[in-house]
């Protein structure tokens, strides 16, 4: 990519990438929240995991790709990973899925606030000021959330699944920098998913051994865990693709660059919520709401421009430079 328009176009792509992203953890999310009815959360966890590298294996068979040695960032990246959607699955249930999304989603507090300080020679008074009215808007799109769940019934969280809940604010949040920082600056993005996938199948298995409780297996827990599995390697396969895009841009735009593939890959639970609004009857007009506050945000980051007067997709900022 030699000009801005054609890295306006493959910021597009990766915009896509992120979006598919979102709607295939959504997707996971509900199966996981449904296998989990049936089957202990580290006993599908860890099936499902291994069906991940499964699903990772046909697929690097046929890229043939060197296997290199990880490095300690990617170990780290892998842990978060396997630790955060383990503690997950450890509390969701039918009743607080959306809640629990909702409020995890804040997660994007801690990744803009890490990606600000990796950044701060290009974040200025007036790129803060736009992120923080996209922040309050994404904040809104979450209250509409909550305010639908207490419309449906879906709010059922205990004050220790609010407690959890605050851990995983962090740990999403420090987990999805991670990816998003190493995807850029990966040669080579099969080797780094495939260590994800080991790491974070190796720490389940380890965890699982240490609570002493035996594998369970059964029809049924086996299709959650094939179907979780395909749902979370194309998850994990769009977001450190969508980031690829990214090593191409440099200062101001790989930081807004970068937040904005991250804030389109957590509106999974607006794709969570619209299913959960089928269930009940019609979909809900908070619902729509929501997703035009995430709309919204999007449009007021991608305007910040860099040092060549062009915002993320590579178009000039003209009148919109006077009126935001």
């Amino acid at each position: 990519m030699n000009s801005f328009s054609d890295k306006g176009i493959g910021f597009t792509r990766a915009m896509a990438l992120s979006l598919l992203s979102s709607l295939s953890f959504g997707t996971w999310f509900i199966i996981s929240m449904k296998a989990i009815e049936i089957q202990t959360p580290m006993n599908y966890f860890v099936l499902m995991l291994f069906s991940v590298l499964a699903f990772y294996s046909a697929f690097e068979y046929f890229r043939k790709r060197k296997i290199e040695l990880p490095r300690p960032r990617t170990v780290a990246n892998g842990i978060l990973f396997s630790f955060s959607f383990a503690l997950f699955l450890s509390i969701v249930n039918v009743s607080n899925i959306v809640m629990l999304s909702a409020l995890t989603t804040l997660n994007v507090i801690v990744f803009t606030a890490i990606n600000s300080l990796h950044h701060k020679e290009v974040v200025n008074a007036k790129v803060v000021a736009k992120l923080f009215v996209a922040a309050i808007l994404i904040l809104a799109a979450v209250e509409v959330i909550y305010l639908f769940n207490q419309q449906t019934g879906f709010t059922a969280l205990s004050q220790n699944d609010f407690a959890v809940a605050f851990v995983l604010i962090f740990s999403f949040g420090a987990s999805n920098y991670l990816l998003s920082h190493n995807s850029k600056r990966t040669t080579n993005e099969e080797n780094f998913m495939l260590w994800i996938f080991v790491v974070s199948a190796t720490v389940a298995m380890i965890a699982f051994i240490a609570s002493g409780a035996g594998l369970q297996l059964s029809r049924a827990i086996i299709a959650y865990a094939v179907t979780g599995g395909l749902v979370m390697f194309i998850s994990v396969v769009t977001t450190v693709y969508s980031y690829r895009y990214m090593k191409n841009y440099k200062g101001i735009s790989r930081f807004i660059g970068t937040n904005v593939l991250f804030l389109v890959s957590e509106t999974d639970v607006i794709f969570i919520s619209g299913i959960y609004a089928v269930f009940v009857g019609a979909i809900n007009p908070d619902v729509i709401l929501s997703i035009l506050l995430i709309v919204c945000a999007m449009f007021i980051v991608s305007t910040i421009e860099n040092e060549r007067n062009r915002n993320i997709f590579g178009r000039r900022i003209r009148k919109l430079r006077k009126s935001l």
